[in-house]
């Protein structure tokens, strides 16, 4: 009997181990944060974590089209870490993030390269790559320890005239856009 008593409780112990680990217990609760992507697909679908093939295409083709040795790129975070640094030939150096300030923020990951010439960069001109979690959710992650996100909408970059009418890319859930800056 004391023996059965002690199988009953390791396995209700296990059962719930088993539902925390499995991310089921999540799914049943409606946590926002996906634990499992095979329990959470709908929920991985709008979240910055995923890489949709849309937005690999879209780096692929901006390394192909874009005149990306002369032009800088400005993306989000996740963009810049993920996306085009895994499928883009752009130099890091390039990279610049969507920061809610006026100036571009230099890619930290980009390391200064002793061989890299400034003056062929043409300046006030760049490239702004958005990818499919900041056109569905219209937010823009800054930040990956505390994740700080932006309106997109809100960004000084979009402030211009202009800016939304620059598409030169698009296959659907992501774009790419060419902006020249004021130089006022």
């Amino acid at each position: 009997m004391k023996e059965n008593y002690w199988i009953a409780i390791a396995s209700i112990v296990l059962v719930i181990f088993f539902l925390f680990q499995s991310g089921l217990l999540y799914e049943i609760t409606a946590d926002p944060v996906p634990s499992s992507i095979t329990l959470s697909k709908s929920k991985m679908e709008d979240s910055h974590l995923l890489i949709h093939e849309t937005d690999a295409f879209s780096a692929i083709w901006l390394s192909n089209y874009g005149d990306v040795e002369h032009i800088e790129t400005v993306a989000d975070t996740s963009n810049v870490e993920h996306v085009l640094s895994s499928y883009s030939t752009i130099n890091p150096y390039m990279m610049f993030l969507l920061a809610n300030q006026t100036e571009p923020l230099r890619f930290p990951g980009a390391i200064k390269n002793p061989t890299f010439d400034k003056a062929n960069v043409v300046p006030n001109v760049y490239y702004i790559y958005l990818g499919r979690y900041n056109l569905v959710t219209g937010m823009a992650l800054m930040s990956w320890s505390i994740p700080v996100l932006y309106d997109i909408n809100q960004l000084p970059i979009f402030n211009t005239t202009g800016t939304l009418s620059n598409r030169i890319f698009s296959n659907g859930p992501s774009e790419i856009y060419y902006q020249t800056a004021s130089t006022s």
